[in-house]
């Protein structure tokens, strides 16, 4: 099955030195708003305080926070390297780490250009993430790289409405939590930015509340399901460091996770930030 084109796909908008910036609006419940929160919840911290990405694990929506009252959790792993949760029933899209992160590549970011890509090897495991999305199990021997899409690509196909709407609010709380855990420390403009998007959040929060969100979410939905479903076969690739391992090449990288969604695989040259 080709992958298909996805009019959800995150709008990311990043400079040379990692700092993306997301664009959302969620004026009312309509599809393009509920959309548009899928990817954009935590990004603010990175948007208001110019920080850099690469430290976190913050800013996907598939965070570890878990989801509360969801329609089935996040399944225990079965161990493995590309192991994972692979059976969740709708719930959940945190991927469970199958080991440790590896010393020289946690708290990094990696970028691509042609065509634009960031990757974040975060803290918390053997778990890269892509566009702060997206996240893969990998292994590292030597210089080869492993990469592992399955776990989450199987959870976001079986991603049920009531699944989705609790995902998308306990994320919303967590970025809340955070930026209010920013705004202990910033200035008085900064502040202001943080309260302006603690705001947002929560407007985000009394949208996803509503009984008229679950219709919203059913049309579109259906969607993402296939969307996931159809990347499943091009969810294993593999990557070479340089020696300094300072730079990442993958041949066959899955073409419909980079910026435009080209078909197909697609050669990537990351550089280390």
């Amino acid at each position: 099955m080709e992958p298909i084109e996805t009019s959800f796909r995150p709008k990311n908008n990043c400079n040379e030195k990692g700092h993306c910036e997301r664009k959302v609006e969620m004026k009312q419940i309509k599809k393009v708003s509920l959309i548009g929160a899928l990817v954009l919840i935590m990004s603010a911290v990175v948007l208001i305080t110019g920080c850099s990405q690469a430290n976190s694990n913050k800013g996907n929506t598939g965070n570890n926070s878990g989801n509360t009252g969801n329609n089935g959790g996040t399944t225990s792993n079965n161990g493995g390297t590309t192991g994972g949760n692979t059976g969740n029933n709708g719930g959940s899209l945190a991927v469970q780490p199958t080991g440790k992160a590896d010393p020289t590549l946690k708290g990094t970011t990696w970028a691509a250009d042609t065509p634009i890509i960031f990757m974040q090897f975060t803290n918390q495991g053997n778990i890269m993430e892509i566009d702060e999305y997206r996240q893969a199990l990998y292994q590292v021997d030597g210089l080869k790289i492993s990469f592992d899409l399955s776990s989450f690509l199987t959870m976001e196909k079986n991603l049920t409405v009531e699944g989705y709407i609790d995902w998308q609010i306990s994320t919303l709380k967590k970025g809340i939590a955070e930026l209010e855990e920013k705004s202990k420390t910033a200035d008085e403009e900064t502040k202001k930015n943080l309260k302006q998007k603690i705001e947002e959040y929560q407007g985000y929060i009394a949208d996803y509340s509503k009984p008229e969100a679950k219709d919203e979410v059913k049309e579109f939905l259906p969607d993402i399901n296939k969307a996931a479903e159809a990347l499943l076969p091009y969810a294993k690739f593999e990557g070479m460091f340089n020696a300094e391992k300072t730079e990442l090449t993958i041949d066959k990288f899955p073409g419909r996770l980079a910026k435009g969604g080209a078909p197909g695989e697609v050669k990537l040259q990351l550089r280390k930030k």
